[in-house]
Formats: C-alpha cells, sequence, structure tokens
C-alpha cells in the first residue's frame, strides 16, 4: 500500500497519470515484443523520458519547481521510472540474493536452470 500511494496515489495525480501508466505499460509490452527480450524498467523510463511527443510535463506542472529546470531531462527520467514497477529479471534476482565477503557476485536467475528437472542429494 505504501508503494502505491508513493508512486501513483500521490497528490497531484489524475485521469492523466492513469493514461500514461496505461500508455507506458502497453509500450514496454510492445517493445519487449518486438525484441523479443526483456526490458528493464530504468530503459524504458530512458526511452520515454528522451520522447517529445509524451507530454509527461503537462500531467505532472504541479510538482515542478524552478530548481528543476535546469535538468528537466533527469527529472522527466526520475518521474517516469517512479512510476514504473521493476519486473522480469530485476525481480527474480531479488530473491536469491548471493553474498560473499571476498568479492562481488554478479546477479542469479533462476530461469538459467528452471528447464533442468530436480535431483534428489544422496
Amino acid at each position: 500500500m505504501s508503494a502505491l500511494n508513493n508512486r501513483i496515489l500521490k497528490p497531484g495525480s489524475s485521469r492523466g497519470t492513469d493514461a500514461f501508466i496505461h500508455m507506458a505499460i502497453e509500450r514496454w509490452r510492445q517493445i519487449e515484443e518486438t525484441l523479443n527480450i526483456e526490458i528493464d524498467a530504468k530503459v524504458l523510463a530512458y526511452i520515454l523520458s528522451t520522447d517529445q511527443n509524451i507530454g509527461i510535463g503537462d500531467l505532472f506542472k504541479s510538482q515542478i519547481s524552478e530548481d528543476m529546470l535546469g535538468d528537466i531531462a533527469a527529472w522527466r527520467y526520475n518521474l517516469i521510472y517512479g512510476l514504473l514497477w521493476p519486473r522480469g529479471a530485476a525481480i527474480r534476482q531479488e530473491a536469491l540474493p548471493i553474498y560473499s565477503i571476498y568479492g562481488v557476485i554478479s546477479g542469479t536467475d533462476r530461469l538459467l536452470v528452471a528447464g533442468y528437472p530436480p535431483q534428489k542429494c544422496p
């Protein structure tokens, strides 16, 4: 509930916000189907933030302050990324964290071994 309230149901949200989120999710789905790969939420946020045809500033005028106008591209990216939830590999890796005091271990993904049948331990 907290994430939902902070991301979507915050002051200034409207039907336009809902329409934007719907458009973003549909575009995400289309891009993934076209490329046949998972697209990270950060990548989608960047793609949408650079699309000048999307009137994101019109939807969130009340949240723009004078100090944000210097780096409007970063503001657009952060706003869009804040409306999206990570999915795919980013979520699957959260369930399988690995820690080592000796070094950094890259993330895991359960789909790497999902096709193998389970084996009984002796």
